[in-house]
């Protein structure tokens, strides 16, 4: 439950979970998570639409990897509220 709760969590704001279960779990866990900060990049965003109406504005990051590439995960977040003025 706890688990959920924190994966929808960092969902919404781009992040990732990595539940452990196990002790034994702890070298996997950190494992992977070092090989996705050697992996990571950040792209960033400045939309056309620079209205300050404090709305929700959704957005999609999509990839097209090379040919050759494995498989990529995207981890983003689904919008951002715009600022009010």
């Amino acid at each position: 439950m706890q688990a959920d709760i924190l994966r929808a969590v960092t969902g919404i704001t781009g992040g990732r979970t990595f539940p452990i279960y196990s002790l034994k779990r702890i070298g996997d866990a950190v494992s992977e998570l070092s090989m996705e900060l050697r992996n990571q990049y950040l792209i960033a965003y400045r939309p056309t639409n620079l209205a300050h109406d404090g709305k929700w504005h959704k957005i999609s990051v999509r990839v097209r990897p090379p040919q050759s590439s494995l498989r990529l995960r995207v981890y983003a977040r689904a919008g951002y509220y715009s600022p009010v003025e």
